[in-house]
This record gives structure tokens, sequence and C-alpha cells, in this order.
């Protein structure tokens, strides 16, 4: 396996062993997002707020 960066390597674990399903579209679609804005050479502005506001609008109770 490639080493990655230990950020990445959390977000992966968390997304197989911990994200509640519920929130796995969320997190789908935001990294995604973000992975093609970097295609596109664009950067994500430092103060988007727009995946904790996805992220937070599913409950997990």
């Amino acid at each position: 396996m490639r080493k990655l960066p230990k950020s990445v390597n959390k977000t992966i674990r968390y997304i197989k062993y911990d994200a509640p399903e519920d929130k796995l579209d969320a997190l789908e679609r935001e990294i995604n997002k973000a992975i093609e804005r970097r295609k596109q050479g664009r950067e994500s502005e430092p103060n988007d707020r727009s995946f904790q506001n996805a992220f937070n609008a599913v409950d997990c109770d």
C-alpha cells in the first residue's frame, strides 16, 4: 500500500469503522467535491464550512 498522509488514513479508518451510515452520503459528496476542485486547479477556501454544515445537518441519534 502506498504511504498516504496520516489524516487520509484516519479519514479512511473513520469511514470504514465509525461513520454512521446516514452520514456516508455527506462524506462522499464532500470528498468528491474536494477531489474535483483539486483536479480543476481550484483551491478550497480556508473558511469553507460547507462540509461541516452538511455533516451537522444529519442527526446521528
